[in-house]
C-alpha cells in the first residue's frame, strides 16, 4: 500500500499531534513538517515510494549540503516509522535507504584567552557577568537560560534546574565563583510584577533569546572579539571541551548538557584527543619513570 500526497497530508497532520503530545519541541515539529511538505510537493500526482523519496534525496544532494541531505534523511525517516507503526503503509518507503554520512566536523569552541577577555569585558555589568559565567559553567542552552526562574536556582547546593528540548528536566551545577556572581545579580535584580525570571532586559522585562543575542554582540565589541563568532552556543561548546579536558567524561556531559545519547559528548573527547602531544608530555611512561627515579 502506498500513498499519495493528500493521504501523505492527512498522516501529516496526525504526526504533528503526535510529535506535540510526545513533547518535541517547536524547532524539531517545525523542521520535520517542513521536510514532508517538501516531499509532498515533490510526490504530487504521484505515490510516496521508496523510489520517490530515493529521488527527492538525490535532488536535494544536487544543490545543497551533504549537511542537509542528513537532516532530512533523518527527519523523513521519523515519519515513515510513524507511517509504518500506525498503518498507513505496510514498508517502510525509507527501508532501505541509507541516511548520508556527512565528516565529522568539531564544533567551534573559544580560547582561554578568549574566554578571559570575554568574561573581563562582562565583569562591570552585574547581570552580564553572571550571565556568563552562568552559560560557561553550566553549558545551558540561550533559550535554558531565559528561561531560568527565581525558583529554578538554588545557591546553596550550587545547582539549578532547567527544562531542555520537549521540556525536559534536568539539573545542571555551578561553581562558587558563579554562585556569588548570580547572588549579587539577584540582590539588585529589579522587582518586576508577575514575572519571576531570573535575567530581566534593560527594559526590566524577561530577558529574550534575541535579547541575549544582543548582549553578546555588545560584549563580542568590548572584548575587542569582533573576528570572532561569540555567542551563548559558542560558549556552551566551550564549556563541553573543557569540561573533558578537566578530567569529566563523557557520560557526564551529556547528562549535564539534555543529551539523549553521549555520541555528541563524544565528540569532544576525540576533539580534545587533539591535544596528544600536551597530553603525552605529562603522561609519557619513560618522563615518569625518570622522575620517579
Amino acid at each position: 500500500m502506498c500513498l499519495d500526497a493528500k493521504q501523505v497530508e492527512v498522516a501529516k497532520n496526525e504526526y504533528k499531534m503526535v510529535c506535540e503530545i510526545e513533547g518535541k519541541s517547536e524547532k524539531t515539529i517545525e523542521h520535520n513538517m517542513m521536510v514532508i511538505g517538501f516531499v509532498q510537493k515533490y510526490v504530487s500526482g504521484g505515490e510516496l515510494t521508496e523510489a520517490a523519496v530515493r529521488g527527492f534525496l538525490a535532488e536535494v544532494a544536487g544543490r545543497r549540503k551533504m549537511t542537509t541531505v542528513n537532516s532530512y534523511a533523518r527527519a523523513f525517516r521519523t515519519f515513515c516509522h510513524f507511517l509504518v507503526n500506525e498503518g498507513y503503509v505496510n514498508a517502510d518507503p525509507m527501508m532501505n535507504i541509507k541516511t548520508p554520512k556527512i565528516p565529522r566536523k568539531f564544533p567551534s569552541v573559544l580560547s582561554e584567552e578568549d574566554i578571559k577577555r570575554l568574561i573581563s569585558a562582562a565583569r562591570p555589568n552585574i547581570r552580564d557577568y553572571a550571565i556568563v559565567l552562568f552559560l560557561l559553567d553550566t553549558g545551558v542552552r540561550a533559550g535554558e537560560l531565559v528561561n531560568l526562574t527565581l525558583d529554578d536556582i538554588d545557591l546553596k547546593r550550587f545547582s539549578a534546574r532547567v527544562f531542555g528540548k520537549g521540556s525536559k528536566e534536568r539539573i545542571v551545577f555551578f561553581s562558587k565563583k558563579t554562585a556569588r556572581a548570580l547572588a549579587k545579580w539577584l540582590s539588585v535584580r529589579p522587582a518586576i510584577p508577575l514575572e519571576d525570571a531570573v535575567f530581566t532586559s534593560e527594559r526590566k522585562d524577561k530577558l529574550t533569546v534575541s535579547g541575549l543575542r544582543l548582549v553578546f554582540k555588545r560584549l563580542q565589541r568590548k572584548a575587542g572579539l569582533e573576528g570572532l563568532r561569540i555567542s551563548p552556543h559558542r560558549l556552551r561548546s566551550s564549556f563541553a571541551k573543557l569540561f573533558i579536558e578537566a578530567g569529566g567524561d563523557s557520560h557526564s556531559l551529556a547528562r549535564l548538557m539534555g543529551h539523549e545519547s553521549i555520541q555528541m559528548a563524544e565528540v569532544y573527547v576525540h576533539m580534545v584527543g587533539r591535544d596528544l602531544e600536551r597530553c603525552h608530555q605529562r603522561c609519557s611512561p619513560v618522563a615518569w619513570l625518570e622522575r620517579n627515579r
